[in-house]
């Protein structure tokens, strides 16, 4: 019996240290950092949602209406910038990639608005990359 308490003494001493190890190794995300990651996630999420429609607006070759949700795009994508990303780790990468998606919804807009809307569509589906590996770097 005593034997086999020990062993079981062993393990479980064991199975704290790793437990101990891996929580102490894991960063710790603050509260604004959680919040912040939220809000940013759900802006970016509303952002692809409307980038989504100006694409099916070009492929129906509706430009005035893909323009509308073009600048909607944007507003959204500005508002993750300043507003919902700060304190999220990666800040400074996150607000120079969503500098560069802001550009591209920039020339998709100025695409629909002279009525072009199969240039356009290339400049919104790199707004859709872009929105992609953003909400990668936010959720990990």
């Amino acid at each position: 019996m005593r034997g086999k308490t020990g062993t079981f003494r062993k393990a479980a001493a064991v199975g704290m240290l790793i437990l101990a190890a891996t929580t102490v190794s894991m960063p710790v995300a603050s509260a604004a950092e959680v919040r912040g990651r939220a809000a940013c996630v759900s802006t970016l999420e509303k952002a692809q949602s409307l980038n989504k429609k100006a694409l099916e607006a070009d492929g129906h070759r509706k430009p005035r209406t893909a323009f509308g949700y073009n600048r909607k795009t944007w507003t959204a994508i500005r508002d993750a910038q300043h507003r919902d990303c700060r304190g999220v780790r990666d800040e400074r990468e996150i607000r120079h990639r969503l500098d560069s998606v802001a550009a591209d919804v920039k020339k998709a807009e100025e695409q629909n608005y002279y009525g072009r809307a199969r240039k356009a569509m290339a400049y919104e589906e790199d707004v859709w990359a872009g929105i992609r590996r953003v909400l990668s770097i936010v959720t990990h």
